[in-house]
């Protein structure tokens, strides 16, 4: 045989070796996945990894069997769940432990511990068992985060810039009241009168007055009136469930106040048997000189309050008709 048939022989081998290597070699990784148990992975709560916010009291656990042998599967899984990471495969779920369950099922199995708690992370694991009932080692640690769960947890206030004044108003507390004279149906318009005497001790840089009640409110302030009632629309329904605002500064002072609010109940024939107690809210926002302020409301307890009080009623001499203010209508309206 020549040097060169030899070469030519070597060379041979050479491409047929290189040619079945990973056949070889698949061959070898089949024979070492058909003898390895593989832990699960691909764990997912609600179908995604370690999720935020879910607010599903019982969320749907999923996981994958990793195992390439012949005739491979799940016969039975465990799950359990931590209050905090565990740190051996073999602790107890502290939260859950769904302890051995005889089935082939890895996706969507519910978690069936105790109630949830908002706002928390939970860890969990899962063991699973093979066609001939050998365990496979533990999964790793995966998470989820619950949410509020609830809208009672929902406790938080808006986030943003709020003027002063807003503020106070919405923190009012005011209320709805009305006069203590109740008849069931009136012949004409009816008026509820409203007094509120008050005392501030020093001096005032700003007042404003919010107001409004059932069907139109005016408004006066030691006499002074400062807010006009407004006549009945054509379509017979005033807008009275929301404030109507009047810069008063000019005419509150220091020391004693009167504040006087008349509500005008218009009659309308389509509702002859409509009650005579009209609700009145209103506040007052003051600023005094020194820059603190003061709220007053509807919720005072020194309201006084009539129906179809005599002229002048909102003048500081007439107050003896005057009773003090119900809070019937408290729920009816705001």
């Amino acid at each position: 045989m020549t040097r060169s048939r030899i070469a030519r022989l070597k060379i041979s081998h050479l491409c047929l070796g290189l040619l079945f290597s990973p056949v070889i070699a698949a061959f070898a990784g089949g024979q070492i996945a058909k003898t390895l148990s593989t832990k699960p992975v691909g764990l997912r709560c609600e179908s995604l990894v370690n999720p935020l916010g879910i607010d599903t009291p019982k969320p749907l656990l999923s996981w994958r069997l990793q195992d390439g042998s012949l005739g491979a599967k799940q016969t039975a899984y465990e799950i359990k769940v931590f209050s905090k990471s565990p740190l051996a495969t073999n602790l107890k779920g502290d939260v859950w432990d769904s302890g051995r369950i005889e089935s082939d099922k890895s996706i969507d199995v519910p978690y069936d511990g105790p109630t949830l708690s908002a706002e928390k992370r939970y860890y969990w694991r899962v063991q699973v068992w093979d066609k001939d009932g050998k365990p496979y080692p533990a999964s790793d640690v995966s998470w989820w985060e619950t949410g509020l769960m609830s809208q009672s947890n929902w406790t938080a206030q808006w986030i943003g810039y709020e003027d002063p004044e807003m503020h106070g108003i919405r923190e009012s507390g005011a209320v709805w009241i009305t006069n203590a004279a109740a008849k069931p149906s009136a012949p004409a318009d009816t008026h509820h009168d409203f007094r509120l005497q008050f005392s501030l001790d020093q001096p005032v840089k700003r007042v404003v007055l919010y107001t409004t009640g059932k069907d139109t409110a005016a408004a006066w302030v030691n006499g002074k009136q400062v807010m006009t009632a407004l006549p009945l629309t054509p379509w017979k329904q005033n807008p009275w469930g929301t404030y109507l605002r009047e810069d008063v500064t000019s005419s509150v002072h220091a020391g004693s106040n009167l504040l006087a609010i008349g509500v005008t109940t218009y009659l309308i024939p389509r509702e002859p048997s409509a009650p005579t107690r009209s609700p009145m809210s209103m506040c007052l926002y003051i600023v005094f000189a020194d820059g603190s302020t003061k709220m007053l409301s509807s919720a005072s307890k020194d309201w006084k309050a009539e129906l179809d009080a005599p002229d002048g009623w909102w003048e500081d001499g007439l107050s003896g008709c005057f009773v003090e203010a119900g809070r019937a209508f408290q729920a009816q309206h705001g």
